[in-house]
């Protein structure tokens, strides 16, 4: 009798319900009667969200610190043209950059720095000798390092420059801007660690061009990264982490012949030392590159082939060099997304049309191990959109994607445990009002130390309003 009671103690134990898990909606971070088409967003490991948005030539900013209400909407800048861009650090500071538009040239590129949970200070000139700027980045250290960096036209015909101007720590404002490259060069990426030391990738005349600047320099002579003989196949895909650890992925290929032969290369990147190319092995008709590097370890993704033979492969990094190539899906898939946590785990997660239907699938392993292991679905079967991953400090990885069809348009997560990697059950973001014509139409996942939350766009086309949300994923006691 005592065993069997015992017994039934230990059933108890084991079958004990785990904590509860559930999207919480926060609240609207745009206003609700608005029309806006993109939000910029940058969340600091305090919690604090700083929202900043266009509305009509005017940039708006607010702040919603985690567990309160949004603040109220202020002017941020006017005249602005279509290009602006945003950079944050994990303490919570910002700096926010744009092009001015002056009757049509958009001739100077201007700036604003907020610290954190503060207000932004003056408006700071970054360059006033533009003409029809555009591609703007902007990257920014946890010391106050930034550097701002865009293309503008000359006064040639067909004449490009690649632009840039650095605000060193502890600074006033900008120094001079400069030239980095001229012809007709295509920003493509920007890219900084903790101390300050930033990476710039752009493209030209069939080649993929980097350079390395450190803290408080100028930028050393731009470093080719295209096979001799070949030539770049327009895909180009850039990550730096906090401690200038960097992977970029681009598509390569003969010149003359078409996107449909061309393969993915790598290169590897430390911010004391620049980038050293590494190969990698695809299939043929290598496109939607995705990267991502954290401390050490990266990762790079693509769907190789084409229609009903397309399939997502990877190549994780580590030891400084990339593992083999690797295929993780059967055919009919594309779209693919990575994540990479500070201990070595890689996380990639796919789009697959399968008989019954569309649906998402991943595949995780960690560097000790050789091989990816099979797929698992992490979705249910419908019209599902592509995946996005992100992980957390802890090392847990999500998924987050928007499924319609049926009387229905909701965003939706999964979460991957940190030591194995497997997946747990769909949890919905948010479900919109269909009765009322309203969609989700994009989603963004956003990680804040051990916190994950959710930006996404609901559209209501009957009012022709495009507003934003936010939600937080959050586990309690049932």
């Amino acid at each position: 009798m005592r065993a069997v009671v015992v017994s039934i103690l230990a059933m108890l134990v084991l079958t004990a319900p785990a904590s509860a898990a559930e999207w919480r909606r926060a609240s609207l971070i745009t206003p609700p009667f608005s029309q806006v088409p993109t939000v910029l967003t940058s969340v600091s490991e305090a919690g604090e969200t700083l929202v900043v948005w266009d509305d009509s030539n005017t940039l708006i900013w607010r702040t919603r610190p985690r567990g309160q209400d949004a603040g109220a909407p202020e002017q941020l800048a006017d005249n602005v043209s279509r290009t602006y861009a945003m950079a944050g650090d994990r303490q919570g500071n910002a700096i926010v950059a744009w092009v001015v538009s002056n009757n049509g040239a958009d001739n100077a590129v201007l700036a604003r720095f907020r610290p954190a949970g503060g207000q932004f200070g003056p408006v700071q000139v970054v360059s006033v000798e533009e003409l029809q700027a555009s591609q703007l980045r902007v990257a920014l250290a946890p010391n106050g390092e930034a550097v701002v960096a865009w293309k503008d036209r000359q006064l040639g015909p067909g004449q490009r420059r690649l632009r840039w101007a650095a605000r060193p720590a502890g600074a006033e404002g900008f120094g001079a801007p400069q030239t980095l490259a001229t012809g007709e060069p295509l920003l493509r990426g920007l890219g900084m660690d903790d101390e300050g030391a930033s990476f710039v990738a752009w493209t030209e005349a069939g080649q993929v061009l980097t350079a390395l600047r450190r803290a408080g320099g100028a930028f050393d002579r731009p470093q080719p990264l295209v096979t001799p003989g070949l030539e770049t196949k327009g895909e180009v895909a850039m990550d730096v982490a906090a401690n200038g650890f960097a992977v970029l992925a681009f598509t390569e290929g003969r010149p003359g012949e078409d996107a449909t032969r061309a393969h993915v290369a790598g290169a590897v990147g430390d911010s004391r030392f620049g980038f050293d190319r590494e190969g990698t092995r695809s299939g043929p008709y290598a496109r939607d590159l995705a990267v991502d590097a954290s401390l050490g370890f990266g990762a790079v993704a693509w769907r190789a082939g084409s229609g009903r033979n397309s399939r997502v492969q990877a190549a994780p990094l580590s030891q400084g060099s990339f593992d083999p190539t690797q295929t993780l899906s059967a055919r009919n898939a594309r779209r693919p997304d990575v994540a990479v946590t500070a201990d070595g785990r890689f996380t990639v997660a796919w789009q697959r049309l399968t008989e019954r239907g569309r649906a998402l699938e991943a595949s995780s392993r960690t560097h000790l191990q050789e091989a990816f292991p099979e797929p698992e679905r992490i979705s249910v079967y419908g019209d599902v959109g592509s995946p996005g991953v992100e992980v957390n400090e802890r090392g847990e990885q999500f998924a987050a994607w928007l499924r319609s069809g049926h009387g229905l348009s909701r965003a939706e997560s999964a979460k991957a445990s940190s030591r194995t990697g497997r997946f747990t059950r769909v949890l919905t973001v948010f479900d919109g009002r269909v009765g009322v014509g309203e969609a989700i139409d994009e989603i963004r996942l956003e990680p804040s130390r051990n916190v994950m939350q959710a930006v996404y766009r609901r559209r209501i086309s009957r009012s022709n309003r495009r507003f934003w949300d936010l939600s937080t994923y959050s586990e309690s006691d049932p």
